[in-house]
């Protein structure tokens, strides 16, 4: 009986330690790469009619990352792909309607610089983009990290 006991203290240590240090760090990096590379590119299509960049920009992305910071991990843009997801949930050019901003010289002249010849394509609505990602994010990952923590308690209670 009292070895029985001591067998499973020893597994109740394990368990701790599933949980503590480094483990929990992979388990807490698991989780927040999976709602990076599946929640949110799926807010992404829904968003964008199934396609995961905007019509034009050939190389802009929309990429998310995860970083594990203490207890916790954060998941958000990375740094390729900020400029994508602020258009995607802010809009272009907020604020502003109406023609292009006219560049005019200090002498009242309107400017020829070839800077201020690009097409104007005004303004978008937002489409809250990363708002809906961190909706699904909230959605999806109780059960991802409810499956982490079954999966480790069964590789410590099963063998």
């Amino acid at each position: 009986m009292a070895q029985d006991f001591a067998a499973f203290a020893r597994k109740l240590d394990r368990a701790t330690a599933e949980f503590t240090g480094n483990n929990k760090k992979q388990i807490l990096k698991q989780l927040g790469d999976a709602a990076a590379t599946k929640d949110a590119p799926k807010a992404v299509r829904a968003d964008h009619g199934g396609k995961d960049h905007f019509g034009g920009w050939p190389k802009a992305r929309f990429t998310a990352s995860a970083k594990v910071e203490g207890d916790g991990v954060t998941v958000g843009p990375s740094n390729k792909g900020v400029g994508v997801w602020k258009v995607a949930e802010y809009g272009r050019h907020p604020g502003m309607t109406g023609p292009a901003p006219a560049p005019f010289l200090k002498s009242g002249k309107r400017s020829t610089a070839k800077r201020y010849k690009r097409k104007w394509n005004g303004s978008t609505d937002p489409q809250t983009t990363w708002d809906e990602a961190k909706e699904i994010m909230a959605r999806e990952t109780p059960a991802r990290a409810a499956r982490a923590v079954h999966a480790a308690l069964g590789r410590v209670f099963r063998g």
